[in-house]
């Protein structure tokens, strides 16, 4: 009995190292097979860590801006904050260096109008000559509330130029120079945009359709920018607390207006679930490592992209097949959406009578 026990013992420690040794030898293919599933299933990170990137941020001394920035920082990146006004900047720098143990030089300021051509294109060149850019985040934007005819030719014209060509522009100074770099390492432009580019925002006359302008900015860019292993991100999140917010739906003055209400009940605007910048650039990071195309920060807006998408899915199959689930209660709750705004509508917006409209 002793025998067999110990020989019983020997072929277990045989069988332990036989697979051992072939287990050892397997192992970096069983990894790999593991790597190569978990891509398929929930898509290829993109980035694994910013350490030593360089992050152009335009819109960046406050708000959403100043926020990616930071959260840049922490990862161990280098940034670059673009914006007009140059003591807004310097502040947002010594904020930036007061909160941290950055290094100085791991922040740098460029003063410069996004809506300005040149002012924008030299500020991209003199940023990449410091260190080659790997990913700008274009997020400066401007809006005017009121409804299209009550608002002046020229806030509209601004509101395009800020929101649309202040992205273009960026973009098209910065593209040169990523291509310029090679296809080797992966780099990526982010757009801030908003729901507001997923669904219709009211009483923000142009700024939705700037939005919706973003979206189809990269959507276009995304297939000619691919063999250049140059990657489109596009954030949209809902409400967040930042000073543009404060002026469309909660200054002093605006709060109590016709306007500011129906603009609250057709948006769904709830003061108590207002998101912070914090939340979006978390939220902006965690989706361009893994290098998604349409970034949302809440329920509303995975909601809202389930039917926003567009023909081209997301690289990720296992969010294919959550959305696939979802596309059919999401489209009948369509109609119950369109039912609320329509009676909402009906029920706060009083046409005046031509009497009216005649003695005014």
């Amino acid at each position: 009995m002793e025998f067999v026990m110990k020989w019983d013992n020997m072929f277990a420690v045989v069988i332990a190292v036989s697979l051992g040794y072939l287990t050892s030898r397997s192992l970096t293919h069983i990894i790999a097979c593991l790597e190569r599933l978990l891509s398929i299933l929930y898509g290829k990170t993109l980035y694994s860590t910013l350490q030593g990137k360089h992050v152009v941020v335009t819109g960046g001394s406050s708000g959403i801006g100043y926020a990616i920035a930071k959260r840049a920082l922490e990862d161990g990146a280098s940034v670059t904050l673009v914006a007009r006004n140059v003591e807004k900047l310097q502040k947002a720098k010594a904020s930036l260096l007061e909160e941290s143990s950055y290094l100085l030089d791991a922040v740098h300021v460029k003063s410069a109008d996004v809506s300005d051509a040149i002012a924008i294109t030299a500020a991209i060149r003199d940023s990449q000559e410091r260190k080659p850019i790997d990913i700008l985040v274009c997020n400066a934007g401007v809006i005017f509330p009121g409804l299209i005819d009550e608002v002046s030719a020229t806030e509209l014209e601004d509101t395009v130029k800020a929101n649309l060509l202040g992205t273009v522009y960026p973009i098209h100074a910065a593209i040169p120079l990523m291509k310029s770099c090679g296809p080797r390492t992966p780099k990526s432009i982010v757009l801030v945009s908003s729901v507001a580019g997923l669904h219709q925002s009211y009483g923000a006359n142009v700024y939705s359709p700037t939005k919706y302008a973003q979206r189809g900015l990269a959507e276009n860019l995304r297939w000619e920018l691919l063999p250049c292993n140059i990657h489109m991100h596009v954030v949209c999140p809902r409400f967040v607390d930042t000073p543009m917010l404060q002026g469309e739906f909660m200054s002093a003055g605006e709060a109590n207006s016709e306007l500011a209400k129906i603009s609250r009940e057709m948006n769904f605007f709830n003061p108590d679930h207002i998101a912070t910048a914090n939340h979006v650039a978390k939220c902006t990071w965690a989706g361009v490592r893994r290098g998604r195309f349409l970034i949302t920060t809440d329920w509303v807006g995975h909601l809202l992209a389930v039917v926003s998408r567009g023909p081209i899915p997301e690289d990720s199959i296992a969010t294919d097949i959550w959305e696939l689930l979802l596309i059919l209660p999401v489209r009948l709750l369509g109609f119950v959406l369109k039912g609320k705004l329509t009676q909402t509508i009906r029920r706060l917006v009083t046409i005046p009578s031509h009497t009216e409209i005649s003695n005014q």
